[in-house]
Protein backbone atom coordinates (compact mmCIF):
# COMPACT_ATOMS: atom_id res chain seq x y z
CA UNK A 1 0.00 0.00 0.00
CA UNK A 2 1.27 3.47 -0.87
CA UNK A 3 1.13 6.21 1.72
CA UNK A 4 0.02 9.76 1.17
CA UNK A 5 2.99 11.98 0.21
CA UNK A 6 2.45 14.38 3.11
CA UNK A 7 3.18 11.71 5.74
CA UNK A 8 5.80 9.51 4.08
CA UNK A 9 8.74 11.88 4.56
CA UNK A 10 8.17 12.38 8.27
CA UNK A 11 10.35 10.72 10.89
CA UNK A 12 8.93 10.27 14.36
CA UNK A 13 11.00 10.13 17.54
CA UNK A 14 10.34 10.31 21.25
CA UNK A 15 10.66 13.65 22.99
CA UNK A 16 13.24 12.81 25.65
CA UNK A 17 12.71 9.02 25.71
CA UNK A 18 14.39 8.78 29.13
CA UNK A 19 11.48 10.80 30.57
CA UNK A 20 8.99 7.98 29.93
CA UNK A 21 7.80 5.75 32.74
CA UNK A 22 5.21 3.05 32.26
CA UNK A 23 3.38 0.34 34.07
CA UNK A 24 1.87 -2.77 32.56
CA UNK A 25 0.01 -5.66 34.08
CA UNK A 26 -0.05 -9.13 32.51
CA UNK A 27 -3.77 -9.64 33.02
CA UNK A 28 -4.76 -6.17 31.75
CA UNK A 29 -5.13 -4.86 28.22
CA UNK A 30 -4.04 -1.32 29.12
CA UNK A 31 -0.71 0.30 29.92
CA UNK A 32 -0.14 3.52 31.83
CA UNK A 33 2.49 5.91 30.50
CA UNK A 34 3.85 9.00 32.25
CA UNK A 35 6.15 11.54 30.59
CA UNK A 36 8.14 13.44 33.22
CA UNK A 37 8.89 16.38 30.89
CA UNK A 38 5.34 17.15 29.80
CA UNK A 39 3.55 15.84 32.90
CA UNK A 40 1.22 13.84 30.64
CA UNK A 41 -0.22 10.56 31.86
CA UNK A 42 -1.90 8.27 29.34
CA UNK A 43 -3.87 5.08 29.58
CA UNK A 44 -3.08 3.25 26.35
CA UNK A 45 -4.47 0.19 24.65
CA UNK A 46 -1.98 -2.40 23.33
CA UNK A 47 -1.68 -0.67 19.94
CA UNK A 48 -0.95 2.75 21.45
CA UNK A 49 1.56 1.26 23.88
CA UNK A 50 3.32 -0.61 21.07
CA UNK A 51 3.55 2.55 18.94
CA UNK A 52 4.95 4.66 21.74
CA UNK A 53 7.46 2.02 22.85
CA UNK A 54 8.67 1.55 19.28
CA UNK A 55 9.15 5.28 18.81
CA UNK A 56 11.01 5.47 22.14
CA UNK A 57 13.54 2.93 20.93
CA UNK A 58 14.30 4.64 17.61
CA UNK A 59 13.32 7.37 15.18
CA UNK A 60 11.03 5.78 12.61
CA UNK A 61 8.95 6.60 9.56
CA UNK A 62 5.22 5.95 9.58
CA UNK A 63 5.65 3.43 6.76
CA UNK A 64 8.18 1.37 8.71
CA UNK A 65 6.09 1.72 11.86
CA UNK A 66 2.97 0.52 10.01
CA UNK A 67 4.73 -2.58 8.69
CA UNK A 68 6.17 -3.47 12.11
CA UNK A 69 2.81 -2.89 13.77
CA UNK A 70 1.02 -5.03 11.19
CA UNK A 71 3.49 -7.87 11.73
CA UNK A 72 3.29 -7.62 15.51
CA UNK A 73 -0.52 -7.62 15.65
CA UNK A 74 -1.04 -9.79 12.56
CA UNK A 75 -2.95 -7.05 10.74
CA UNK A 76 -3.00 -5.92 7.12
CA UNK A 77 -1.26 -2.66 6.24
CA UNK A 78 -4.35 -0.86 5.03
CA UNK A 79 -5.95 2.58 5.21
CA UNK A 80 -7.55 1.83 8.56
CA UNK A 81 -4.23 0.91 10.20
CA UNK A 82 -2.39 3.84 8.63
CA UNK A 83 -5.12 6.23 9.73
CA UNK A 84 -5.06 4.91 13.29
CA UNK A 85 -1.28 5.16 13.48
CA UNK A 86 -1.26 8.67 12.00
CA UNK A 87 -3.96 9.82 14.44
CA UNK A 88 -2.09 8.28 17.38
CA UNK A 89 1.17 9.96 16.37
CA UNK A 90 -0.53 13.34 15.99
CA UNK A 91 -2.13 12.96 19.43
CA UNK A 92 1.23 12.00 20.97
CA UNK A 93 2.80 15.01 19.23
CA UNK A 94 0.15 17.41 20.58
CA UNK A 95 0.84 16.14 24.09
CA UNK A 96 4.58 16.72 23.67
CA UNK A 97 5.50 13.03 23.80
CA UNK A 98 6.88 12.66 20.29
CA UNK A 99 8.46 14.94 17.72
CA UNK A 100 8.23 14.83 13.97
CA UNK A 101 10.74 16.01 11.43
CA UNK A 102 10.98 15.84 7.66
CA UNK A 103 13.54 13.28 6.55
Amino acid sequence: MTLEPDITGILWRANFPDFFLWAEWEDEEASVFFHQGSGETLLLNPLGAYLLKTICSEGISIEKLAHRTARYFDLPVDKALLGTINMSLRTFEQKGLVLSSVS
